[in-house]
Formats: structure tokens, C-alpha cells, sequence
């Protein structure tokens, strides 16, 4: 949703228009296939999987909004999803939309990002308060940070083979368990 987002300030307020999120969810509603709305990761990495978490923010330049990628420990981040996800919250329900969306963090968190996970999941319940959160997720490095963070695990295939006990705890606990097709696990999965 933030790439579908265009940002200008106005009396020196950042103030976003959602014209193309519009047009796309539009587009596939009239196909019959957008039943549920899902907001791409606000989390992001530098390159890929194995480097840095980035994020992608609206700040004010020389009196322009510019796009760039800050580190997660940038006020600025902070600062851009106080702004950013309060209007998209309100535009949402405006469209009659915030019913069926669910909110991406960040793709398979995992290692040194699990606190900085942690703490943006805080800050994205906090701004769409109601909204839940779903994730692509390895439980190979355990599930305890994913607790109170994540409403929709959607962990590798292979979670089901020995990890069906978390996922059930998780759905005996209020929580979804989706599954999703990669290019890992291979073999006897369906990928």
C-alpha cells in the first residue's frame, strides 16, 4: 500500500493520496478477487535476505517529500508511520475497505530483526488499532517473539511436518495459521 501511496505536503504537513490503491483494489474487486486487502511488508530489507532491515518513508527535504530507505532505528521511521498509517487507517474506512485488510511487517523475520520486529508490530497495532497482522514466518528459531505480534502466522510448509503443536497453540489461542507456496521447501512439497 505504501508503493501505491503518493505523498505531497501540504502547509507543510505530509498528506498522502491513495488514488492508485484505489484503482487496484477497485480493478480486482470488479474480478471478484479481492475479498481480502493485503498491505505490503512496511518492513523491508537493504538487498536481501540475509542483509539489514530498511524502511521506506516519506521525509521532508529542501520543502519536498522524498522517498528513501532509513534504517529501523531512525526517528524519521517512527515519525513517517505516526503520519502514514493514521491516514491510510482512515482512508480504509472511508472506502468502507478497513473490514477485510490485514497488514504485512516484514517477510520471514528472523535472527537480529526479531526485536526490531517486535517493536514496529507494537507501533502498527497501536496506528491500526483492529487491523490484524500476517506474515510469512520460519519456526525454526522459535515462535515466542511471533506471540502478541502476529495475528496471521503463514509459516514454510515444513512447519507442518513438526511444529503442528505451536501452530494449533496459536489457533487455540484466537490466532490464523495460512500456508503459502516457495521455492523452499522443495521434495514432497507442493512448490
Amino acid at each position: 500500500v505504501f508503493a501505491l501511496s503518493a505523498a505531497r505536503l501540504e502547509n507543510g504537513i505530509i498528506v498522502y493520496d491513495f488514488s492508485q490503491l484505489d484503482r487496484f483494489v477497485e480493478t480486482f474487486h470488479q474480478a471478484g478477487l479481492a475479498a481480502t486487502i493485503e498491505g505490503g511488508h512496511l518492513l523491508g530489507r537493504v538487498s536481501g535476505y540475509q542483509t539489514p532491515v530498511a524502511v521506506s518513508c516519506d521525509v521532508v527535504e529542501n520543502g519536498a517529500v522524498v522517498r528513501k530507505h532509513l534504517p529501523p532505528g531512525d526517528p524519521a521511521v517512527e515519525a513517517h508511520f505516526r503520519r502514514f498509517l493514521p491516514a491510510l487507517r482512515e482512508h480504509l474506512r472511508a472506502k468502507d475497505w478497513l473490514g477485510r485488510y490485514v497488514q504485512h511487517i516484514l517477510d520471514e523475520p528472523h535472527g537480529e530483526e526479531k526485536p526490531v520486529y517486535v517493536r514496529y508490530a507494537r507501533l502498527i497495532r497501536e496506528l491500526l488499532p483492529g487491523v490484524p497482522t500476517v506474515d510469512a514466518i520460519s519456526l525454526e528459531e522459535g515462535a515466542d517473539f511471533l506471540r502478541g505480534s502476529l495475528d496471521i502466522w503463514t509459516p514454510v510448509l515444513a512447519s507442518f511436518d513438526d511444529r503442528t503443536g505451536v501452530l494449533r497453540q496459536h489457533v487455540a489461542s484466537g490466532g490464523q495459521v495460512w500456508f503459502y507456496t516457495c521455492i523452499y521447501p522443495q521434495g514432497p512439497y507442493l512448490n
